[in-house]
């Protein structure tokens, strides 16, 4: 009988194909091959141990149940949770989402036409949302379409508004056409037909092409109908300077100055002048303000005549007045009123009354300056 070992059998020490018997040696180091190589099931309160891929080894400490994986070369603990079960779920297209780290949570599934959207305020993080299918409109106002999620609004190529169209706060509630009369308004618009009306309705025309016809006017040769039209000056040869006068430039343009020769001084020209003029002499000065165009001449008085006090005294029939020198001088001096015929002379404080026989009086005062003559009250 030929035995081929199979992959859990590392080796058969002293197998020999060409026999058909084990011997004692050889049953004791197969079966302690299988002891180590193959998978299979311990238990105890240590921790797993070993490298075997696919051996398990429930730990009664701590309560686990563990494999060994070659492929994540390690001890892989097997506990509800860590694998998805069928019990997990309760009804068509419920979700298994993760919540935290090695948690996950079922997530119902919700009404039709919903989707599922990231919700950091609901306990799995995932909520059901209602999505746009369409979007309804009635012809010539709106349509739309839905691609990969993307709703797509737009207008259709025929668009009808019934009422009023506002553009930047201006409302248009009608439009002109070519035919209809014409409203000076800020809430219809034109057509370009109704534009041209208007512009033919000035007068203006439409007509495009040559000049119709240039006519040469008084002083002026050529003109024409067609193509290139040339004017040219056949009135005026040359200008001739004049008196005063002075031309610079033949051709393009003309300068022409005049050199003003009126000799006629301004009011300011005179006042400087008569200032000039006029120049103050001894006790006297002069003060020209030109902003206002005044001269102001002004004198000193150096008058040194000393003063009188005066005082009436009388003597008899007649009256003294005394003149009393005041100032440098010293000294006074009378001056008599001699009472005539049928004259009589009174005083009375400051005042000489003379009175006349046959009637009638006069009242002579003095004031007190020499200078000053005696005049009747």
């Amino acid at each position: 009988m030929t035995i081929t070992y199979g992959s859990r059998f590392t080796s058969l020490p002293n197998w020999s194909s060409s026999l058909d018997a084990f011997t004692r040696v050889q049953f004791n180091d197969a079966f302690t091959n299988l002891n180590t190589n193959a998978a299979g099931w311990t238990e105890s309160t240590a921790a797993a141990s070993g490298t075997v891929g696919g051996f398990f080894h429930y730990n009664s400490t701590d309560n686990t149940l563990k494999v060994y994986s070659t492929g994540d070369t390690a001890w892989i603990t097997i506990r509800s949770g860590y694998e998805i079960h069928a019990t997990g779920v309760n009804a068509q297209g419920d979700l298994i989402v993760g919540t935290a780290n090695n948690v996950v949570s079922r997530v119902a599934v919700g009404t039709n036409g919903q989707v599922l959207t990231a919700d950091s305020g609901e306990s799995t993080g995932l909520a059901w949302s209602n999505a746009v299918l369409s979007v309804a409109g009635t012809a010539n106002e709106v349509e739309s379409s839905l691609v990969s999620g993307v709703v797509t609004v737009g207008l259709p190529n025929d668009v009808t508004i019934a009422g009023t169209l506002t553009v930047d706060s201006v409302g248009i509630a009608a439009v002109q056409s070519s035919g209809e009369a014409f409203v000076d308004n800020d809430t219809s618009v034109m057509t370009s037909a109704a534009i041209e009306d208007k512009i033919e309705g000035y007068s203006y025309t439409t007509n495009t092409g040559d000049i119709t016809g240039v006519t040469a006017g008084t002083g002026m040769s050529g003109g024409g109908t067609s193509g290139t039209v040339t004017l040219t000056n056949a009135g005026v040869t040359s200008i001739v300077a004049g008196s005063n006068i002075s031309i610079s430039g033949a051709t393009g343009a003309v300068t022409v100055t005049g050199t003003d020769t009126n000799t006629q001084l301004t009011q300011e020209q005179v006042e400087d002048y008569v200032n000039g003029l006029i120049v103050g002499g001894t006790n006297v000065s002069a003060t020209y303000d030109d902003a206002a165009g005044t001269l102001t001449l002004a004198a000193t008085d150096t008058n040194t005549q000393n003063e009188y006090a005066t005082s009436w005294t009388p003597a008899g029939a007649n009256v003294n007045l005394t003149l009393t020198e005041s100032g440098a001088g010293s000294g006074s001096q009378d001056v008599s009123f001699i009472a005539g015929t049928n004259i009589t002379l009174a005083v009375a404080g400051a005042n000489l009354t003379i009175t006349a026989a046959g009637g009638g009086s006069s009242q002579w005062a003095f004031d007190g300056t020499i200078g000053t003559k005696l005049q009747p009250s």
